[in-house]
This record gives structure tokens, sequence and C-alpha cells, in this order.
């Protein structure tokens, strides 16, 4: 990402004054760890990360990840470990578009994709594997592992049927990672700005739109969402908006509960008939007011 000296300092000074911890925390301890690997030395890591399946799909000539430098031929690696419940023989298929090998527990499996493997022979147990990829020259480049046994059909290889791989693979792209995250949690944008363009779209994220959004969702479903979004969601961005209240004898906050009056405009409303008025200001306020064309339309009509 490209920015001026001065904005590169500010950023700086944000990350490194957060705690260690929360500078090198990673994601959620996913089964499966994934290289790009430059396609010209098979060698250089252009990026590294931990995903939740041996997978993929993207335009060919499209950079993999955000971490990976755009225009850049590459390849993709990933490594994980089988978990078998029983003995049996396995087959396995590659399938998709591009280029790929498959290792089971250090056996060649398969060299190219859209082909079942010859069965293999696997105790219960963990098996680790390898996948390398190199996406087609146009087109879409896909991925998707499958595999079936003499208990099961063709299936795709679920992520409970992974596991981490016993070796450490922390890297330096886990700390850029969760940094770059953490500018995108933080609205560090919002008051960092630069001339230059950023390559971090998700940083201009913005929330759901509400356009229609009374015919497209129930109302007593936004009302509990509105009071406590944490509850249906963990880990939303959303915020609490309202108070709580904690009642005597009670283990934790209460969320006070609110009612949702239906709101009906009127016809005779000055808000309606004088332009560059946001509101009626013969409105009654409060919580509860339901506004009725019928209570006071000759006071707005004149108005």
């Amino acid at each position: 990402m490209s920015v001026r000296p001065f904005n590169a300092i500010l950023l700086g000074l944000c990350l490194l004054n957060l705690p260690q911890d929360v500078r090198a925390k990673e994601s959620a301890k996913l089964p499966v760890f994934t290289e790009f690997l430059d396609a010209a030395t098979g060698k250089q890591v252009l990026d590294s990360r931990q995903d939740r399946l041996p997978a993929y799909y993207g335009k060919a000539g499209q950079a993999p990840s955000a971490l990976t430098p755009a225009g850049v031929p590459w390849k993709a690696r990933w490594k994980t470990v089988l978990k078998v419940s029983a003995k049996d023989e396995y087959s396995f298929e590659l399938r998709g578009s591009g280029s790929a090998s498959l290792q089971v527990s250090g056996q060649n499996a398969l060299s190219g994709m859209n082909q079942a493997s010859a069965p293999l022979d696997l105790a219960a147990g963990a098996h680790p594997v390898t996948i390398s990829f190199t996406p087609p020259a146009e087109g879409v480049a896909q991925l998707r592992l499958f595999w079936k046994s003499s208990s099961f059909g063709w299936e795709p290889v679920a992520a409970t049927s992974l596991k981490q791989p016993e070796s450490s693979f922390a890297t330096d792209h886990a700390l850029i990672r969760s940094q770059r995250q953490l500018i995108v949690e933080n609205r560090c944008n919002a008051c960092h700005t630069s001339e230059d363009t950023i390559a971090l779209p998700e940083a201009g994220e913005m929330g759901p739109s509400l356009a229609g959004i009374g015919s497209r969702l129930n109302e007593a479903w936004m009302a509990r969402w509105i009071q406590n979004p944490e509850g249906h969601r963990p880990g939303t961005r959303m915020p609490a908006l309202f108070h709580v209240s904690r009642h005597s004898g009670a283990s934790g906050p209460v969320h006070t509960p609110i009612r949702w009056p239906r709101i009906r405009t009127h016809r005779n409303c000055c808000a309606t008939r004088r332009p560059g008025v946001a509101r009626c200001r013969h409105a009654p306020r409060g919580p509860g007011f339901r506004h009725r064309s019928r209570s006071h339309s000759g006071r707005c009509a004149g108005a």
C-alpha cells in the first residue's frame, strides 16, 4: 500500500502503541495453511494465511489476496492434515480449472485436475496433505478437493475433516494482516487520509442500506436486533445504542424492553406540504407517539 511519509508515521505510531498480543493476533485456528508463491521462482512467498478449506475461486490474472502484488504471476500451495475416521480405501479428485497436484501422507496421489486418483489405503488417524495449484492463463481459476470411500460417494472434503498441521506457521504476513484489519476496524482512514490510492477497499465499507428496510425485514426482529446486536451476532460491529439497567438481584446487565410503534405519516403535515421542513413542528414528542393525520391535520394544513 502506498501512503505519504506523514500518514505512514501516523499509522505506524498507532500500531506501535497497540499491545503486542493484539498486534500479533491471528484469526481463529483454521485448519489450512495457504501460501501464494511467485510463479517465476516457485519459492518466494508473496503472502500466507490460514484458511478454512484448501480451495480457490477467482479470475485468472487477478491477485489472489490483498497482500499479493497485482500483476505478478503466482501459484498456490495448501498444507493441512486430513482426519480419517476409519481404515478404508480413499480416492481423491481436484476439480476446477488450472493445473494442480496432490500429496497424501507423502504419496503422490494426483498430478492433474478433474480426474480421480487411484484408491489409497489409509489407516484411521491423521494424514498430512499438500496441494499445489497453478491458475490458468485466462478465464476463471478454481479448485476444490473431493474424496470418496466405500462408505460414501464423491463429496467435497469438509473443514471438519481437516486440522492444523503441528508445525507452527507464524509469519510476518499474519502480523501485517492483523495490523491491516485493525486499520479497517478502527476506521483510521476516517481521520488519516492520503492523496495516493491505498489498496484497502474494505476500509471504505459501509453498513447495510436502510432503503426499504421496513418491507424487507420483520419489525419485531429489527427491534430485538437494535436493542441487543451482540446477543444476536457475537462480534458484530454494530454497537448497542440503548442504555441497560441492572435489576436488584440480577447477575448481569438487563436490556430495558423497548416498544416500537408503527409510525404513520399524514397527508396534511407541514413536513410534507412545505419544502425544507424536516419534521412537523406541531407533532408531539416522546416515545410511543403515533403520528395520525386526523389528530392535527387542520393545524398543519395552515402552517
